[in-house]
């Protein structure tokens, strides 16, 4: 990489606050690497549900959102456990508690379970823990737009 890409980069890192070498580097499974202003969660997937609704649908879930700030962001990645239960990761950002509060209210209507990573096992609410290395983890392509279907100032009730 000549040296004006490397320091592009470096810049750009330290702008977005990513550790050094991040952009371009291979991506790990979501949640395996702390951050202090991120928390990602696993929530359950319905049957064949698409990925990319699916997540818009957590997102309208509920309103108001429970956050007063920050973002929910899909990580494009998904985890199928040894029982074959699939789990999409999202990142919050921002007002974790809020965001918190929206997963698991979204999640729970809907009779989903949530799950987090620690200490390299795939933990879920019940207390359930599979090893990382057991389950199977991808990531998908973004298959539509990002762009909820809602209209501004709309929100589902």
């Amino acid at each position: 990489m000549s040296e004006d890409l490397e320091q592009a980069r470096r810049d750009l890192e330290a702008a977005l606050g990513l550790p050094e070498g991040s952009i371009g580097a291979a991506r790990s499974t979501p949640g395996t690497v702390v951050h202090p202003n991120n928390e990602v969660t696993y929530i359950e997937v319905p049957g064949e549900a698409d990925f990319d609704a699916f997540f818009i649908d957590i997102v309208e879930a509920v309103d108001p959102p429970r956050a007063t700030g920050g973002s929910l962001m899909a990580e494009n990645c998904a985890l199928r456990t040894p029982r074959g239960d699939t789990f999409i990761a999202v990142t919050a950002r921002g007002d974790l508690l809020g965001w918190r509060d929206h997963i698991a209210t979204a999640s729970k209507a809907r009779n989903l379970r949530l799950a987090r990573i620690l200490d390299g096992e795939f933990v879920l609410e019940s207390g359930d823990r599979f090893a990382l290395e057991a389950c199977e983890v991808w990531f998908y392509p973004l298959t539509q737009p990002r762009n909820p279907t809602r209209k501004s100032g709309s929100r589902k009730a």
